[in-house]
């Protein structure tokens, strides 16, 4: 069996990935349990959970019981965790949409249609000297000058709370991603044909890049696995500060700020990992799809 390096080293990072925020969180669950010695059974020892780490008759019993609950704790964490993703793009939706969802909010304001979100991409025509993007929705013609759609745009991104996002998020990224989606879709569809619709394009691109171009891989799964360790890290964070503000640690001001900002950079840190593997993915897919004919496949 061939061994692969690219393939261990992204199994070590998705395994550090479950298994430190699992840690974290047993360590918090160690020091609540040490905060509130003896509740697990009244009158019978004030002894906290982590001195058997002390005594070397259960010193193995305690890091074995250690290493199996954090990495247990690390999925649930995770799948908990995923939730994370649909609120992510809720707000992404709201504050910076791509152009097709932009598109979709024009045509509902200027036409007060409701357009769905598999349109076919309106065709650019010459009318009067202007350019005029033609819509066939449902059997119904819709026009509109591209240059009203294009004003639209920048009043909709221009907002301040929007500008700030932008910059706090690094949301370069999302527009990378954005002017090479249209590309993405139309590879999808060509290659997939009736199927295009059931299969999501980051997740379509990602594999086909494992199967052809798996080093090219590497560096979304990296970035991609290190969003899932800080989105992981918010779910650990909350549950700290929860446990920080019903008193099940010692409780002050101080703790719950700093808790809460550590939450904040966490999210943040989730969201521009997350944006940079989607870019990547969709960028060394286009490049590797239009590479000439003769280009050598990488091997992992």
């Amino acid at each position: 069996m061939e061994f692969k390096p690219n393939e261990f080293f992204l199994g070590l990072v998705d395994f550090i990935a479950i298994l430190l925020p699992g840690a974290l969180l047993t360590g918090i669950l160690l020091a609540v349990d040490n905060f509130h010695a003896g509740w697990y059974s009244p009158g019978a020892t004030d002894t906290p959970l982590f001195q058997l780490a002390r005594d070397t008759q259960t010193v193995t019993v305690f890091w074995v019981g250690f290493v199996f609950t954090s990495f247990g704790l690390g999925y649930f964490l995770s799948s908990i965790a995923s939730g994370l993703d649909v609120l992510f793009n809720r707000i992404r939706e709201e504050l910076f949409p791509y152009e097709r969802q932009l598109f979709k909010r024009f045509v509902k304001q200027e036409n007060k249609i409701e357009i769905g979100d598999n349109y076919e991409d309106p065709k650019i025509k010459i009318e009067s000297g202007k350019e005029i993007m033609v819509l066939n929705h449902a059997g119904q013609l819709i026009k509109n000058e591209k240059t009203t759609f294009n004003c639209f745009c920048k009043m909709f991104l221009s907002n301040s709370i929007r500008r700030f996002f932008y910059f706090l998020f690094q949301l370069e990224s999302m527009l990378r991603i954005d002017s090479s989606l249209a590309v993405v879709l139309s590879i999808k569809k060509n290659a997939l044909g009736d199927a295009n619709a059931v299969i999501n394009a980051y997740k379509w691109s990602l594999m086909t890049l494992e199967a052809h171009y798996p080093v090219a891989a590497e560096q979304a799964n990296r970035t991609m696995a290190a969003s899932k360790f800080f989105r992981s890290l918010v779910v650990v964070f909350i549950v700290l500060d929860l446990l920080i503000f019903f008193e099940a640690l010692p409780k002050s001001d101080s703790s719950l700020i700093i808790v809460g900002l550590l939450l904040l950079f966490s999210f943040r840190e989730y969201v521009v990992q997350r944006q940079k593997s989607i870019a990547s993915v969709y960028t060394g897919l286009i490049t590797f799809y239009f590479s000439p004919t003769g280009f050598v496949k990488t091997k992992g």
